[in-house]
């Protein structure tokens, strides 16, 4: 499997939602699936190094991701921060004492949407649910 293929997407939606959309049953139905994500890496370096070589590939799937919201919502902008460094391994260190080991240490590549609606928030959803079916990326965990 490749790295963009195992690299787990997780943006935190910021929306000041004015009403709720009727949720797709489709998303829906990918939400309240249960499965259990796994992470390669056991160790720190191992672990920096990974995300380091899946940076590149995650900056060009958040471009694909604008690209699309573009076309889905006829032109509006998708206020994507995609941030330029990886998480801090002080940080990491500091979340491996907490649990024990790096097992579950997420979001070291990350990128953050602001969305001014709970359709732009569907949206997205639904977009990330197709770049999953399309084998882009692999879900494994909405935050």
């Amino acid at each position: 499997m490749s790295l963009a293929k195992a690299l787990e997407l997780t943006l935190s939606f910021c929306a000041n939602a004015t009403r709720t959309p009727t949720p797709q049953p489709q998303l829906l139905a990918f939400l309240f699936q249960l499965f259990v994500p796994t992470q390669g890496p056991d160790n720190l370096v191992d672990l920096y190094v990974e995300a380091a070589r899946a940076q590149a590939g995650f900056k060009a799937t958040m471009e694909t991701l604008k690209r699309k919201f573009s076309e889905r919502t006829q032109g509006k902008e998708l206020k994507l921060s995609v941030c330029a460094k990886l998480k801090k391994v002080t940080r990491i260190l500091e979340k491996m004492i907490m649990r024990g080991s790096v097992e579950g240490v997420k979001d070291i590549v990350r990128a953050m949407a602001t969305l001014d609606d709970m359709d732009g928030i569907a949206i997205v959803g639904e977009l990330m649910l197709e770049l999953h079916k399309e084998g882009v990326i692999k879900l494994v965990r909405i935050k």
